[in-house]
This record gives C-alpha cells, sequence and structure tokens, in this order.
C-alpha cells in the first residue's frame, strides 16, 4: 500500500509519512511539485494535503 496516496490513513501513519520526508533527498522538489500542481490530495513533502476525493484519516482505536 502506498501511504502517500491512500484513501485512508491514521494518525500514525502521517507520523510515518513525516518521518520519511524529513529523511528524503528530494523533498525540496517534491514541495515544489505540490506547490505548482495545486495539490488537493496526498502526503507531500512532510505536509498531508486535503482528505478530499474519497481520502479519509482513522482514529486510532
Amino acid at each position: 500500500m502506498d501511504l502517500f496516496t491512500a484513501d485512508t490513513i491514521t494518525a500514525a501513519d502521517i507520523e510515518v509519512l513525516k518521518l520519511i520526508c524529513a529523511r528524503c533527498d528530494v523533498a525540496l522538489l517534491c514541495w515544489q511539485y505540490a506547490k505548482a500542481s495545486k495539490a488537493k490530495v496526498g502526503f507531500w513533502a512532510g505536509k498531508n494535503y486535503g482528505l478530499g476525493a474519497g481520502r479519509t484519516q482513522q482514529k486510532a482505536a
């Protein structure tokens, strides 16, 4: 499963994604792409871009 574009993510998933992005060599390019493409959904350069298009955040049990 690709968490960066998954339809459902948890708070724990978001923390994992933030850690991955913090060590990523292309984070700046990722952020630039998200900005240029006006990203509305997905996880880009350490930031969660909305829950639209069927994407939901699950609460931890």
